[in-house]
Order: C-alpha cells, then sequence, then structure tokens
C-alpha cells in the first residue's frame, strides 16, 4: 500500500506556480532536459543531472 499524503517538492499538483518560476534557475542550472526519439518514432524527453551525478 503506498503511502501518501507525502508532499513531493517537485509535484506540480502541490507547488504553487509562482514558488515553481522561483525553483526553475536552481533546477535549470542542476539538470537539463534532454530529449531524444526512439526508433518506434516517440520523443522521450527526461532530466539529467548536469555535470555528472
Amino acid at each position: 500500500m503506498p503511502i501518501r499524503n507525502i508532499p513531493n517538492p517537485l509535484d506540480l499538483r502541490t507547488v504553487s506556480f509562482p514558488k515553481f518560476l522561483h525553483l526553475m534557475p536552481a533546477l535549470n542550472r542542476c539538470f537539463r532536459w534532454v530529449t531524444h526519439r526512439t526508433p518506434s518514432g516517440d520523443t522521450i524527453s527526461h532530466l539529467l543531472p548536469v555535470g555528472g551525478a
């Protein structure tokens, strides 16, 4: 049974938009979006840590 009602700081359903905008520069320094296309034609985006984990 999964534990519920634990706030995830990156859960967009619980973070207010101004707070999210405030976090974005820090997130962009720490992570970068990598988008690539799979052989089946799907586009996958995921976050990779900048400068290693």
